[in-house]
């Protein structure tokens, strides 16, 4: 992905419960990509809250940028351990549908990074009022998946902050424009920048 995409930040994903394992796995990335590049560490919702806090602790050192979704989403006691004694910030919300759950994370307080999904969340209108909802909580917004659209709604808020980079979509729209250092361009064309004539 790093090469592909010109980019030194890098999100991996964790799963087994083996500490020992995970860590090293962490390490050898941190080690193989650039020094200060973003390293995002995803459970995927995969762990409770204290197999996802033995993790975080483990990884410490490592200058984790945040970790995302270390417990199941609606679990909002399991969040509010793990961001309390967490030693690194995190991220989640990807499986957000509407502005009265999101409300309900924020109002824990525990989450630096709130990672929104464009159509759970609402589509295009939803999104510009969850991510005022994020200013006003004073969290920085970020995007799950879907750059090409969600790019420019990220781009709209001042929230707003890390554009995650998926080519899930990339066979119906084409790649983003990444420019060095690994900044998604936000496209110059009117509305949201997609010829679906094309991509039909």
């Amino acid at each position: 992905m790093t090469a592909e995409f010109n980019t030194p930040h890098v999100k991996m994903f964790l799963g087994s419960t083996d500490v020992g394992f995970e860590r090293e796995r962490v390490a050898a990335v941190r080690g193989a990509i650039e020094p200060g590049a973003a390293l995002i560490v995803d459970a995927a919702q995969a762990y409770d809250w204290r197999t996802a806090l033995k993790l975080a602790d483990a990884m410490a050192d490592l200058d984790v940028t945040w970790f995302e979704d270390p417990v199941e989403y609606e679990d909002l006691d399991g969040l509010s351990r793990f961001g309390t004694e967490a030693p690194m910030p995190m991220g989640t919300g990807e499986h957000i549908y509407g502005l009265d759950q999101l409300k309900q994370l924020l109002d824990l307080g525990v989450t630096k990074y709130v990672v929104l999904d464009l159509e759970r969340i609402g589509g295009i209108t939803d999104f510009l009022a969850a991510a005022a909802l994020c200013e006003a909580y004073r969290v920085e917004l970020v995007t799950h998946c879907y750059p090409h659209v969600s790019v420019q709604a990220l781009a709209a808020s001042r929230a707003g902050t890390w554009c995650e980079l998926a080519p899930l979509w990339d066979g119906y729209f084409g790649k983003p424009a990444v420019r060095d250092g690994g900044f998604v361009q936000v496209p110059e064309t009117v509305g949201i920048g997609l010829d679906l004539t094309a991509a039909s």
